[in-house]
């Protein structure tokens, strides 16, 4: 199993059960390429979102990408695990990075496939939350009030914020 090595290190403090298991190679750079039955395989860093070791899996021959967890589906919101390293703030970029690929068919970390169109229509609505926090924290909306106050109900989903502490200091860092 081939993982970046930022989730080998995160993995020696995971605290839950199972653990899984630590990959046996790891790569430290944006991309990490290797050949599969004569396919190349992209196995590519783009940054922080559901951890700070996540990989997106490119199959560039046959235009399909492994998203990881950097997209959800169905009603269970995007969560930004901040104790592997992930980062709501973060994430975006790594939407973006993601769709200058070319694909047409994407592979999520659970749910069913998706379309490059799906993936395009999770980041609108993943800005989207992401501008409407920013806003209340900015209007000094305190920290425990600002997932109640933040409208989500027209998205079809809420970010799950398991700690509400990182999740404001990001947002509080963005003005």
């Amino acid at each position: 199993m081939i993982g970046h090595e930022q989730l080998a290190k995160n993995l020696d403090t995971y605290q839950f059960d199972p653990r899984p298991a630590k990959p046996s190679q790891t790569y430290n750079t944006r991309e990490h390429v290797v050949k599969l039955g004569g396919a190349e395989v992209r196995v590519l860093h783009l940054g922080r979102a559901h951890t700070g070791g996540d990989s997106v899996v490119y199959f560039p021959d046959v235009k399909v990408v492994a998203t990881s967890d950097a997209v959800t589906t169905g009603t269970q919101g995007p969560l930004a695990d901040y104790a592997g390293g992930g980062s709501f703030a973060e994430w975006t970029p790594v939407l973006d990075a993601m769709l200058k690929l070319d694909f047409d068919t994407a592979v999520p970390g659970a749910g069913p496939v998706l379309t490059k169109a799906d993936v395009q229509s999770f980041r609108t609505k993943f800005t989207t939350v992401m501008m409407r926090a920013n806003e209340l924290v900015q209007k000094g909306v305190p920290k425990d009030q600002l997932l109640m106050q933040l409208k989500t109900d027209d998205i079809g989903w809420a970010p799950r914020v398991p700690q509400i502490d990182p999740f404001y200091e990001e947002l509080s860092k963005k003005r």
